[in-house]
């Protein structure tokens, strides 16, 4: 079951990092300020077509949709190849708990409005983070379009 943290909303002390907006306030604990400083590092490198820095914020045994790490990297790297401008915007983030086999992770939940000359949609972002020695990483990415 998730209980969330808290809703971080978008605000006016927002912080602008590309095209992603995230909400940083005053009272932000520092587990928040490094999970919202990762999904910021996320949306750079995606909208940036930075495959190896992209990619590199993924577990090994991450599952993203129906793919696996390695299906999403080919995925990623034929897209980038186009060469298309991509536009990744972020917003209305809530930190939670979840669970995988019985792994203790964080659930982000976010607005995600993406665009690209081939492609735009809009809706609800969920990625599930797995704290390592190397800092964190996305085990799990689920996308659910607004209707």
């Amino acid at each position: 079951m998730t209980r969330p943290f808290r809703a971080l909303r978008l605000l006016a002390g927002a912080l602008l990092a590309g095209s992603l907006l995230v909400p940083v306030t005053a009272s932000a604990a520092p587990d928040e300020a490094v999970l919202l400083g990762f999904v910021r590092d996320w949306a750079a490198a995606w909208e940036a077509q930075e495959l190896d820095d992209y990619l590199a914020l993924y577990a090994d045994d991450a599952r993203v949709g129906r793919r696996d790490r390695a299906a999403h990297a080919a995925h990623k790297a034929q897209v980038f190849a186009r060469g298309e401008s991509i536009a990744v915007r972020l917003g209305d983030v809530e930190l939670g708990e979840g669970s995988l086999g019985g792994e203790s992770l964080v659930r982000l939940t976010m607005r995600q409005d993406y665009s690209s000359p081939s492609l735009s949609d809009f809706g609800r972002k969920e990625l599930l983070l797995r704290s390592t020695p190397n800092g964190l990483r996305i085990v799990r990415e689920s996308w659910m379009a607004s209707s």
